[in-house]
């Protein structure tokens, strides 16, 4: 699907700062910031096009990473990330209603 051509500590490859660092930060942000229901799926509708369409075209264009686009696409980058959001919140909210 994607692949890091260059990795800064080869012993730590599985520790990729735009994989660990920016999209849970992002999320999160998004989730603290919009509780409500309606708020969340347009900033999450957002958060997740700028990660999908913009940021992957950017980390793709200095060459962090490189996309499979056989398999692996932009949209399917926007798809992915806006789906588990979701399911993600609904976990969220039902454990902390509990």
């Amino acid at each position: 699907m994607w692949n890091y051509p260059y990795e800064f500590l080869i012993f730590l490859q599985f520790l990729i700062a735009v994989g660990f660092m920016s999209v849970p930060v992002l999320i999160t942000l998004t989730y603290q910031l919009f509780s409500k229901w309606k708020l969340y799926l347009l900033a999450n509708l957002a958060t997740s096009f700028i990660m999908g369409f913009i940021g992957v075209s950017l980390f793709s264009y200095i060459c962090y990473y490189e996309i499979d686009h056989e398999y692996w696409g932009l949209f399917s980058s926007f798809l992915v990330l806006f789906i588990v959001t979701l399911v993600v919140k609904v976990l969220i909210d039902l454990l902390k209603d509990k």
